[in-house]
């Protein structure tokens, strides 16, 4: 879908981002830190794609709530 397309190139980007001095492939082999990346780098794609609007549209409710009325996954919150 348009949405897991979006939220692929958002989390590749927050890898760009936050890890680009870290060989996460070597890291995935020798620790459990990979988890702690791809958890970090998940919410920063929901976030940067939750809409300015929606938020301010729902500003009552929860991030959980906002994230599904927009499509995403609200486990990357």
């Amino acid at each position: 879908s348009d949405i897991d397309k979006f939220f692929t190139c958002a989390h590749e980007l927050g890898h760009v981002t936050f890890h680009y001095e870290s060989n996460v492939l070597f890291l995935e082999k020798i620790s459990s830190t990979t988890n702690k990346y791809e958890i970090e780098v998940d919410t920063f794609a929901a976030e940067l794609l939750i809409d300015d609007n929606l938020l301010n549209e729902y500003e009552d409710f929860s991030l959980q709530v906002i994230a599904n009325c927009g499509g995403i996954n609200s486990k990357y919150l």
